[in-house]
């Protein structure tokens, strides 16, 4: 990947060539202290302990050297310094995104043009007939050895397709052959479906006996749950297609950078996916920082303690770009409506609810088994409050096997994904004994608080992304996206409904409210202590690394109900340009063309000192 060229690589290659009798004038003092960029005349949110607000920083070496005033900052700058004039534009750290599927989506929009077998052919449907129909009209044009994937159109009747079919009823319509039914995150396929499964990974797995997934005499139904689908889609679908993922993902990272994120984080289940990431890495691909949780132990090895106990001193290791900030199980109930709660409601709602962590439940004693030997519970879906009290029992009960000391169970920063019906107020306390990060989606404001108020009833929509009720007992919380952004729905859309609490032609629980410094603190500086990096990223302050976005609107002044409109003009990560729109172009390629004709001309003059030595 090109870089800014850096002073003290230059000051190297030119001390190398000066010989005794070399004019000592050309080399100032003061070119240690020159930047590499400046940008100024701005208005530099840094999002420090102060909060403050300044108007100039300068970049070298990725890092950011010094953050003020323009009259100080610009006393940085050297003959080869690119000095970016912001015109008054506003400047935020980069934002932090603590749970995303990008990977997942990088198939759907990238691989999918290379792998037809990726592409999902929507089927739609008033009755499980109708579904069966489309199923059958999109096998019959499939190769017979070729995987077809059919999503079928979100409404309750296909959740109930989902739940009361199994392989034998797709067998019927399918074929003969590999069919991927997907239904949210959820997933069904044919018999030969499964027999792929089983010869690729030589069992049935765990993961395909989970409650939901088995008949009544225990018997696989061909049912299953997201850690299936990625390994189907990024393993079996993938094989021998590596360098295709690779690109994928690449491109789907760029469109983070293009949204204003500079770090994400998610959990990381077929063994491909991760190595297709470590090989970008090592290529300086990644044009974006990635903090994943290791669950490979569920998704591809029936025993977790053989993946997960070696794991726990790794945890904060890696490069700048790539490092492991803890492990998983994925998940521990389902996405609506296959949450897991306490609530007393209809045997409808019941009956559709999937508890994973129960004692003694497969994916209870994986959690117990991450816990006792000292890894950190991270990127774990957690979207109903009896789930909640399900893990943290685990955590108390395999801490206190493990001998951990009240500070040192906090010092993991075990941590909890979504928000979408949990926590319960009368849980906030043990949250914070055990010093638990809590991960909120705004999303599940507009998708799921409709819902909640249908099927539970108007006094659980205090349970929905309670942001405000959960920083005012001093919980860390944090900010997660969890889908798919686009230009109407950007990361700013999903800070305003923070803000706003209106989605889907209401508000919802406006006691929820929180105002935009939170909301920002939350997607940044608070965010960086869930990917265990808060001494290197979340705040624009010297020595941190230099990741930052420039924006069209000044986000602290824009009234509320306009900050979804507000777009990013450019970002950095580690001081290099990850993405530009055509308000900055002109700048940066001057920069790019005068830092190229010295990088030529000084490595030109370097070669015949190079021979001499």
């Amino acid at each position: 990947m090109p870089t800014l060229v850096k002073q003290t690589v230059l000051l190297a290659i030119l001390l190398a060539l000066l010989s005794s009798d070399a004019p000592a004038q050309t080399l100032s003092p003061e070119m240690i202290r020159y930047a590499d960029l400046i940008l100024h005349n701005g208005k530099i949110v840094t999002v420090d302990e102060r909060f403050t607000i300044t108007q100039s920083v300068a970049v070298k070496e990725g890092k950011f050297l010094a953050v003020g005033k323009d009259k100080e900052i610009l006393r940085f700058a050297g003959p080869e310094t690119i000095k970016i004039d912001l015109k008054g534009k506003t400047v935020l750290p980069g934002l932090i995104d603590t749970h995303n599927q990008t990977l997942y989506h990088s198939l759907k929009r990238y691989a999918s043009r290379s792998v037809p077998e990726l592409q999902e052919n929507v089927v739609s449907g008033d009755s499980f007939q109708e579904f069966l129909d489309g199923i059958k009209a999109i096998a019959e044009k499939a190769n017979p050895d070729e995987w077809v994937i059919a999503r079928l159109e979100s409404n309750e009747i296909a959740y109930d397709f989902w739940r009361k079919h199994s392989y034998r009823d797709l067998d019927r319509v399918a074929n003969g052959r590999l069919v991927l039914i997907l239904q949210g995150t959820r997933g069904l396929t044919t018999s030969k479906g499964l027999e792929a499964l089983r010869k690729r990974y030589g069992f049935d797995t765990e993961l395909l006996r989970l409650p939901g997934l088995v008949d009544k005499e225990g018997k696989l139904t061909g049912r299953f749950r997201q850690e299936v689908v990625r390994l189907i889609q990024t393993d079996l679908i993938m094989q021998g297609k590596k360098t295709i993922l690779r690109d994928a993902y690449h491109h789907a990272l760029l469109d983070l950078a293009k949204y204003g994120i500079t770090t994400w984080s998610s959990s990381i289940q077929p063994l491909q996916a991760l190595e297709a990431l470590a090989e970008l890495d090592r290529d300086g691909k990644l044009p974006v920082r990635f903090g994943y949780t290791h669950a490979l132990g569920f998704a591809s090895l029936p025993y977790p303690a053989a993946v997960y106990e070696p794991l726990a001193a790794k945890q904060g290791y890696g490069s700048d770009f790539l490092w492991l900030i803890g492990a998983s199980p994925a998940t521990i109930d389902g996405s609506y409506p296959n949450l897991c709660t306490s609530v007393k409601a209809r045997e409808a709602i019941k009956e559709r609810e999937e508890c994973l962590a129960k004692p003694g439940d497969f994916k209870r004693v994986g959690i117990e088994t991450i816990v006792r030997s000292g890894n950190r519970i991270t990127g774990l879906h957690v979207a109903g409050d009896l789930a909640l009290d399900h893990l943290m029992d685990a955590i108390e009960k395999a801490s206190k096997e493990a001998g951990f000391k009240s500070h040192e169970i906090q010092a993991k920063r075990h941590a909890i994904d979504h928000c979408l019906m949990n926590p319960r107020r009368d849980q906030y306390a043990r949250i914070k004994r055990l010093g638990i990060i809590v991960s909120c989606a705004p999303v599940y404001i507009e998708l799921d608080a409709p819902r909640i108020l249908r099927d539970y009833g108007e006094e659980y929509l205090k349970w929905n992304v309670p942001v405000k009720s959960l920083t005012d007992a001093g919980i860390k919380t944090v900010m997660e996206l969890d889908t798919e952004l686009k230009p109407s729905k950007n990361a700013f859309y999903y800070i305003q409904l923070l803000l706003t609490r209106e989605a889907a032609g209401k508000a919802w629980n406006l006691s929820e409210k929180i105002e935009r410094v939170t909301a920002l603190k939350m997607f940044t500086r608070w965010a960086a202590e869930y990917v265990l990096k808060e001494n290197v990223i979340g705040s624009i302050e010297s020595g941190k690394w230099a990741d930052l976005i420039v924006l069209d609107r000044d986000y602290m002044t824009v009234p509320e109900t306009e900050i979804s409109k507000i777009q990013v003009v450019l970002t950095l990560v580690g001081g290099q340009i990850v993405y530009q729109d055509s308000v900055m172009t002109a700048a940066e390629r001057f920069g790019r063309r005068v830092l190229d004709i010295v990088k030529s001309v000084v490595e030109a003059k370097a070669k015949p000192a190079d021979a001499e030595h």
